[in-house]
């Protein structure tokens, strides 16, 4: 399946981080077998696993998931008490 190969500095089509996602999910490969598979790189197969498991879509454009949100004073004080804990 060498027709996944793509030039460097290029995104991967939707369709082959959907196919990543259905070989990991459904037919339960490890990320070896998808990267031997489809002579994609190890990294960027565990990248799309990731961003697939914490946020449960498979998303096209990294910067799409924004940085990270600013923790409320309540939220605060949560975090605090755990750690004294």
């Amino acid at each position: 399946m060498s027709n996944f190969r793509r030039p460097d500095k290029q995104r991967l089509d939707p369709q082959v981080r959907q196919i990543i996602v259905y070989q990991s999910e459904t037919l339960c490969w490890s990320t070896a077998q998808i990267s031997h598979a489809t002579d994609i790189p190890l990294r960027t197969i565990q990248r799309v696993l990731f961003r697939w498991r914490m946020l449960g879509e498979i998303v096209q454009d990294p910067r799409r998931e924004g940085p990270p949100k600013k923790l409320s004073d309540q939220h605060i004080q949560v975090r605090i008490a755990q750690v004294t804990l």
